[in-house]
């Protein structure tokens, strides 16, 4: 996930977490909900909410079929 912001050097948190200054790039860990928050001296303080949603395949019964009938599928 990349996450920028206009100006850049923002300080960026998800869910709580310091990530980095902005632009930052980090690997998510499981597809769901997060919580982000930037921040600039000088700025307003941004609060978001972003879902990351798993693709069709990895969604019952598709991940299933996934796992079973395509070779290293769903993984």
């Amino acid at each position: 996930m990349r996450i920028r912001t206009d100006p850049a050097g923002a300080l960026i948190f998800v869910n709580d977490e310091e990530i980095g200054l902005s632009p930052v790039t980090f690997a998510f860990l499981w597809y769901g909900d997060y919580d982000i928050i930037a921040r600039k001296p000088g700025f307003k303080t941004l609060k978001t909410h972003y879902r990351v949603n798993p693709p069709w395949y990895q969604l019952p019964p598709f991940d299933l079929v996934a796992e079973v009938l395509i070779p290293g599928g769903g993984a």
